[in-house]
């Protein structure tokens, strides 16, 4: 089926910290023992869901889960809701199925499998999830969100009790330490503080290591040694406040102010 290609997890990943080690033993256990149920992993952007399901993909072969796809799914919801008789698209699923007996499949933007309509587009999300994990073992491997998250959870029971929910923990102090220290980010405290204060919906490791990437970015565009600033430039770009405000007391207030002008434009 065209909705489904082939997966390659990086070659190189990061190592994972050891709270991450037991959530990944966890996925596994779950994947092994619960029959029927796909797997959902919960988390904010930058909390490491990614990382995570790679290193999972990475070792499924050992668990014999030797076949690794991702599923398109915006095709796979164009199909599964736009079509009046969906009897091809599930031949061809269960054609699929049959070939690649176990296979994992991630499924990178699921939000869009999960916003059902009517109780038409329910049934037969609920018979997609039915009929990959019943008859084949085939599972699907789903990063969510809080929002995805509580909309799969207000779905109907026959969607809902096919995917068991992961939530990520925050990981320990020491552990972020340690990730960090390996990205050789300078200043490591100020950067830190910088991404929990600007970037609130995000979450760390993460967000440093997305704030310093750009400033990264900005440096060498410059042929400059990578500094704090660059980072704070950053934040001016994204955050419309002036970047001699970025690291000052008032930085609060302009961020407020900004996100209080942003809300009154948009309602």
């Amino acid at each position: 089926m065209t909705i489904f290609q082939p997966c390659n997890p990086p070659q190189t990943l990061p190592p994972l910290a050891p709270s991450r080690t037991k959530t990944l033993e966890r996925l596994i256990r779950i994947l092994e023992g619960n029959p029927g149920q796909h797997l959902a992993v919960e988390g904010k952007l930058g909390s490491g869901r990614h990382t995570l399901i790679h290193h999972l993909l990475a070792i499924a072969p050992t668990f014999k889960r030797r076949h690794r796809f991702t599923l398109n799914t915006e095709e796979c919801v164009t199909q599964l809701f736009e079509a009046n008789d969906t009897s091809h698209f599930f031949a061809q699923l269960q054609q699929f199925a049959a070939k690649y007996p176990r296979a994992i499949i991630l499924v990178d933007n699921p939000i869009f499998l999960f916003e059902m309509s009517d109780t038409t587009e329910e049934r037969r999300v609920a018979r997609f999830l039915r009929e990959l994990a019943e008859k084949h073992d085939v599972r699907l491997i789903f990063p969510i969100d809080q929002d995805t998250s509580i909309r799969l959870k207000h779905s109907s029971i026959v969607v809902r009790s096919q995917c068991t929910i992961v939530s990520l923990e925050h990981i320990t102090h020491q552990e972020l330490q340690t990730i960090l220290t390996a990205h050789a980010i300078p200043d490591l405290e100020n950067v830190v503080t910088a991404a929990h204060r600007f970037f609130p919906h995000e979450s760390t490791p993460g967000s440093a290591i997305r704030l310093w990437k750009q400033a990264l970015q900005i440096a060498s565009q410059r042929q400059e040694k990578p500094e704090l600033s660059h980072a704070y430039e950053y934040i001016s770009e994204q955050r419309g406040i002036p970047i001699e405000a970025v690291g000052g007391k008032t930085s609060d207030q302009l961020l407020t102010l900004a996100d209080d002008i942003q809300a009154e434009l948009i309602g």
